[in-house]
């Protein structure tokens, strides 16, 4: 995927959720016994909130068995307009951790 990928943005009233792949390029060439890499593959997020916006990225090295197709899936799946606060960390929490247990669900035969 390019660096040039344009941010997905979802609006949720007060929040907004923005994210687009990139690949991060390593300052060093990573090394494991079966393999090396000098990039990884990232999913970059903003949240945003009242003017004030956090960032984050999800990192999927080969490992985990995610790709940043499937966390775009996720996030795209994520609907945070039932909250009103980001101090409702639980709530959000859980919220996402059952989006999480359905989406597992549905890719079990």
């Amino acid at each position: 995927m390019s660096n040039q990928s344009e941010w997905i943005s979802k609006d949720f009233g007060v929040f907004k959720l923005r994210f687009r792949p990139y690949t991060l390029t390593l300052g060093h060439v990573f090394t494991v016994a079966s393999y090396s890499r000098s990039t990884t593959p990232v999913v970059l997020t903003e949240l945003e909130y009242d003017g004030i916006v956090g960032y984050g990225e999800a990192s999927m090295p080969p490992y985990l068995g995610e790709s940043q197709e499937s966390v775009m899936a996720f996030l795209n799946q994520i609907d945070l307009s039932a909250f009103n606060s980001p101090f409702q960390t639980e709530e959000i929490l859980h919220y996402i951790d059952q989006v999480a247990t359905k989406i597992l669900q549905q890719k079990q035969p």
